[in-house]
């Protein structure tokens, strides 16, 4: 694989490039071969100069591996960090569609304003979006359709925690991911969040965990009494609604079907 900037071609065996001045540079990654090691992408991706990332402009390559399987094919951490990235190309993943593990991908990109639509729409092999877009202070809105084809999804613990100006969440969010099972902290400190729409989780049947999940809500001011009708297999629902300080009343059958559940420790505390 070839990393070249300003000319300067990358190698594995010349992994270091210094500019002379400091400036604005447009890098780019291609392959030599038509095989490159997974770690080149995956176990590192920028997460050691992540600030210094402003911007990123077309897909991710298609590249495969030494034992010929697709690169890839596990997404975490791959733009964690980059504070100074404000968008995201929406087919950056249209080529990784042996994609697994967006987790932790966009963790602390804090100037990011907005996720494209069909970002993970090729991505239908993907489990988990835990912590994926944690800590996206400036993130404005979620699309309605972002894991609509996502369907093998179970996990998005932690996916949206400390988005704090997200003020609405679409009703059709989880529509298509009936094998999630786990939701804790998944909006945890979205402290201008307004509302819940009632059918948010009506069709993720396997959850078991929603500990956490609104915690810190502080600008809520109720909770829609079916939001876990049938949510029948869930377990956890400890400090589900804690620090939501606004919610003046509990609707009287909100766990009405939770006949499995176990804990609520602390869920209006």
């Amino acid at each position: 694989a070839l990393l070249t900037a300003s000319n300067h071609a990358v190698t594995a065996t010349n992994k270091i490039h210094r500019y002379a001045k400091a400036g604005t540079y447009t890098i780019t990654i291609h392959c030599s071969e038509n095989k490159i090691p997974l770690f080149s992408w995956s176990q590192y991706g920028v997460s050691k100069d992540a600030s210094k990332v402003r911007s990123v402009h077309s897909s991710l390559p298609t590249v495969h591996n030494t034992d010929g399987t697709m690169a890839l094919s596990f997404t975490f951490d791959l733009f964690r960090g980059c504070s100074n990235l404000v968008s995201i190309p929406e087919q950056l993943f249209i080529y990784n569609t042996d994609a697994t593990n967006f987790s932790t991908c966009f963790y602390g990109c804090s100037s990011l304003t907005s996720i494209p639509e069909n970002l993970f729409s090729n991505n239908t092999n993907s489990l988990y979006f835990t912590s994926c877009f944690q800590g996206c202070t400036s993130l404005q809105a979620i699309p309605e359709n972002l894991f609509s084809t996502n369907k093998s999804a179970t996990g998005f613990g932690n996916c949206f925690q400390y988005c704090s100006l997200i003020t609405t969440i679409p009703e059709n969010l989880f529509t298509n991911n009936t094998a999630v099972v786990d939701f804790r902290y998944c909006f945890d400190g979205c402290s201008s969040l307004t509302a819940i729409p009632e059918n948010l989780f009506a069709h993720n049947t396997a959850v078991t965990n929603f500990s956490y999940c609104f915690r810190g809500c502080s600008s809520l001011t109720s909770i829609p009494e079916r939001l876990f009708t049938n949510n029948i297999a869930a377990i956890n629902f400890h400090y589900c609604f804690n620090k939501c300080s606004l919610i003046g009343i509990i609707p009287e059958n909100l766990f009405a079907y939770n006949v499995a559940a176990e804990s609520f420790n602390n869920c209006f505390g």
